[in-house]
């Protein structure tokens, strides 16, 4: 399986960045993506690892995006979400260590992107957090925390800077 990952990969990389939408689709299902219907997956677009990913009906996944899943974990992207380039979605991490080796332990969690989200450009999307539907994170925002319903969040780490009354 890791090598036909690696095949579909390779082939996300050379297709033409805003094209073959549909290609792309079958290719993704083959490799175990749950992908819903009308969903864009944009070229340069790399998904490592062997956890599940699903990615909601009429999602955007803009060029250059990176899905990091880990076995026994899910990156779970909505309906009609919005991903700008480069958007990293990292399920894994690590406690900490001692002096000797700082990174200790591994872990990983699952991401939930909730309906109608947009993620800014170069966003980055921590395990174990869950963006509420219709939120908006600014580009460049590191995501370690849960964000609500409507909101939108900037900066590193992310924090609620207004919410939305619709």
């Amino acid at each position: 399986m890791n090598l036909f990952r690696d095949i579909v990969n390779f082939t996300l990389l050379i297709l033409p960045v805003s094209k073959f939408f549909l290609l792309k689709r079958y290719l993704l299902r083959l490799m175990g993506v749950e992908v819903g219907k009308d969903v864009k997956i944009n070229g340069h677009t790399w998904f490592y690892g062997r956890g599940k990913v699903r990615i909601g009906d009429r999602t955007w996944v803009g060029p250059g995006c990176q899905f990091h899943s880990t076995v026994g974990t899910v990156i779970d992207v909505g309906a009609d979400c919005d991903i700008a380039p480069q958007v990293a979605f990292v399920t894994g991490s690590h406690k900490f260590g001692t002096t000797k080796r700082r990174a200790g332990e591994g872990y990983a969690c699952d991401i939930h992107v909730c309906n109608g989200t947009w993620l800014g450009a170069r966003v980055t999307v921590l395990g174990g957090i869950t963006i509420g539907a219709g939120s908006f994170v600014a580009a460049g925002g590191l995501v370690n925390s849960d964000l609500p319903l409507n909101s939108l969040a900037a900066g590193v780490p992310a924090k609620v800077k207004r919410t939305f009354a619709y």
